[in-house]
């Protein structure tokens, strides 16, 4: 585990983050963190993603109230994990995270990007974030927009092109900090994928085996579009949630707004997307998933040829 150098900014705080998980987004990353937290040796924060590297407005509050929001129960002695796939597409951000700790394990999950675009774009319609009807409408919007900023909603097809991403992270970490999963690993081969991780942390037993796998935040629809309306916009009911920020803390109200929208959560037929879209798709990520197995391996090789 990392422990602070001389240097360290004062805003480091109490801790450092040991393992930090920055993308990609739909690709089994909160799984994986899930996974990761059974490690009796291993702390991870509850909520869904460590906003703190990402957003300004957390960052200016400084690292000893986001310890405080979301590692609050670690144990002394225990190696930090922390996910934000935000972070993956955002430069500075990254750099944040290395002055933080600049021997942090990073990690990012990597999906078959068409896959990865059906998977966000449902994920947004469940979340009331996407007014597109279908998935090759959205598709042909982020197509005429190809310079979209990875950051903003909708932007499906940028956020696969991961060598475009993951090159600038080479740059700032060492090669050997840095891990690169398939997703097939992840929910395929979660032990090995999670051993291999502990491996790289000083002090943790890399034989233990992580008993629980399901997976989290699967792809879903919603029973009730007022409710979703309710999680999702916070321009509505504006009184009750000025009441509920006097009443109730940061760390209860993210657990409320979490619990009511996997209530509101059903599952959904997972309808194939049409062949002309998938092979259109597959032509776009081509010349990116090529640069992809040069700059990380040929691991992800097999996402080079055209459906």
């Amino acid at each position: 585990m990392s422990t602070a150098p001389d240097d360290a900014p004062a805003s480091a705080g109490p801790r450092l983050i040991d393992l930090m998980i920055v993308g990609a987004p739909k690709a089994g990353t909160t799984s994986l963190k899930s996974y990761l937290g059974q490690h009796p040796g291993m702390f991870t924060h509850p909520q869904r993603e460590f906003i703190y590297f990402a957003h300004d407005d957390e960052f200016a509050r400084g690292f000893d109230r986001a310890w405080q929001l979301y590692f609050a129960g670690a144990r002394p002695g225990c190696a930090i994990a922390a996910k934000s796939v935000a972070m993956m597409y955002s430069p500075e951000a990254l750099r944040r995270l290395r002055a933080h700790n600049p021997g942090v394990r990073v990690v990012l999950v990597l999906r078959d990007p068409v896959a990865r675009a059906y998977s966000e774009f449902t994920y947004a319609r469940r979340r009331g974030r996407e007014s597109a009807d279908s998935f090759e409408e959205a598709v042909a919007r982020c197509l005429e927009d190809d310079d979209a900023d990875p950051r903003e909603p909708g932007a499906y097809l940028v956020r696969g092109r991961y060598a475009e991403f993951i090159e600038p992270i080479l740059d700032l970490f060492p090669r050997g900090q840095v891990s690169v999963l398939p997703f097939e690993t992840v929910t395929g081969e979660p032990v090995a994928a999670c051993q291999g991780l502990f491996r790289e942390l000083d002090g943790l037993d890399a034989t233990f085996v992580p008993t629980s796998f399901e997976p989290e935040n699967p792809a879903a629809d919603v029973w009730s579009r007022s409710l979703l309306g309710v999680t999702a916009d916070r321009s509505r009911l504006r009184g009750l949630r000025r009441g509920l920020r006097l009443l109730v803390g940061e760390r209860s109200r993210q657990r409320i707004r979490a619990a009511l929208q996997r209530l509101n959560d059903r599952s959904i037929d997972r309808s194939n997307m049409g062949t002309a879209t998938r092979a259109r798709l597959a032509d776009y990520y081509a010349p990116w998933n090529r640069r992809l197995a040069e700059s990380v391996g040929t691991g992800f090789a097999g996402w080079i040829a055209p459906a």
